[in-house]
């Protein structure tokens, strides 16, 4: 099993409660894809999704973080978009804020030329 550092919420509260942990890193279902983070954004809904306000309230422990952006790294039975090695950034349910995170390949997008990780992993929900 492979081992990744993430930010991870225990119990509902404040951000002060996050801390970086060592976890098993996820790997990717069918129609998802497994992404090697090199960057990604803190939302205003990362901050409600904590403190337990949130639309979605993930069981906790959890990573949040609905932005991602990196390097496709591995892609689960049949991803058909995407190959490992692919520069994308993708909407995500939580868990962007680790070394990896898994995305439906259908929330998954390539990043355009020119435009940086950094710039890519604050996109997709600042777009929407």
């Amino acid at each position: 099993m492979t081992r990744m550092r993430a930010v991870i919420c225990r119990a509902f509260g404040d951000v002060e409660g996050l801390k970086v942990e060592e976890v098993t890193a996820p790997t990717p279902k069918p129609g998802e894809v497994l992404i090697a983070v090199k960057a990604t954004a803190v939302n205003y809904a990362d901050a409600l999704m904590t403190a337990g306000r949130y639309q979605t309230k993930p069981d906790p422990p959890f990573s949040p973080g609905l932005e991602t952006a990196g390097v496709v790294a591995a892609c689960g039975q049949g991803v058909t978009r995407l190959k490992p090695g692919d520069r994308v950034m993708a909407i995500l349910a939580y868990g962007g804020l680790a070394e990896m995170a898994v995305a439906p390949e259908s929330e998954t997008y390539a990043i355009p030329s020119g435009m940086s990780f950094e710039e890519a992993g604050a996109f997709p929900v600042a777009y929407i």
